[in-house]
């Protein structure tokens, strides 16, 4: 039979991670927070503000130890996490290990060094392509959002506007005037 392995006010004085999430409910109109102590199995308390929340989560916390004596059960300890310490042993396939070699002959460089740089390269590349991602996707915002407030403004609709081949003629139509002028709105709402 399992014991318990700490007093209540040592329980309370353990540092368990909290997660507090916003929560909104809108068929009833409802505002709160959640909050959770993911280590303490079944601990949830909804509260319209975080310092109640946070008075409510200490009474859910005294009645899951209650509940947790009662059953003879341990009660865990706040995971700590460790810091790295920078050592690590990695298993690499031969054919990957020759290119690493090969990499760090010709760089010049000692194989933890190679593996190093590489490694850090692969992560700043990784990063890069996600932050060209954001901008692309960004930039995508944009076009529309300023698009749209140029029909808006013009009061033209999008399938109102011509095909790119109307710019390309000499001759205008009204059309094409229409079409110049959301360029000529899009371009101002692009630098304001």
């Amino acid at each position: 039979m399992k014991t318990i392995n700490m007093t209540l006010d040592e329980f309370l004085d353990q540092d368990y991670q909290t997660v507090i999430t916003p929560y909104h409910d809108r068929e009833y109109d409802e505002k709160g927070f959640v909050i959770t102590c993911p280590e303490l199995p079944g601990i949830k308390v909804f509260e319209e503000s975080i310092s109640e929340g946070m008075e409510e989560l200490r009474e859910a916390k005294i009645a899951w130890y209650e509940m947790m004596e009662e059953m003879h059960a341990s009660i865990p300890l706040p995971k700590v996490e460790e810091p790295p310490s920078g050592r690590l042993t990695l298993r690499l396939p031969v054919s990957l290990h020759e290119q690493v070699t090969r990499y760090a002959d010709l760089n010049k460089q000692s194989l933890n060094n190679a593996i190093n740089s590489l490694i850090a390269e692969g992560l700043h590349s990784f990063d890069n392509r996600a932050i060209v991602a954001q901008l692309k996707q960004i930039n995508e915002q944009t076009k529309r959002y300023q698009v749209t407030v140029a029909f808006k403004d013009e009061g033209i609709r999008p399938y109102d506007l011509p095909s790119k081949n109307l710019f390309k003629r000499k001759k205008r139509n009204r059309h094409a005037d229409r079409a110049s002028n959301v360029k000529v709105k899009f371009d101002e709402a692009r630098f304001h």
